[in-house]
């Protein structure tokens, strides 16, 4: 569900960095959703290398 906090990318304009690779971002829409793919890869690979080092982040497990 959409929240007001909550930054979604716009529907209907490309989105996958793939697809960025042939030509860049022609209009501010298909900026934005460049920069947040962009961005959710960084977390993605964050959260990756904190679930390593910590592995209770990463086990679905609550802590006692």
């Amino acid at each position: 569900m959409l929240k007001k906090s909550i930054l979604t990318p716009y529907r209907g304009v490309r989105y996958h960095l793939k697809e960025y690779a042939r030509r860049g971002s022609q209009n501010p829409h298909e900026q934005f959703n460049h920069r947040h793919s962009s961005l959710t890869n960084v977390i993605e690979r964050s959260f990756g290398v904190w679930e390593k080092r910590f592995p209770i982040i990463g086990c679905g497990t609550k802590p006692h």
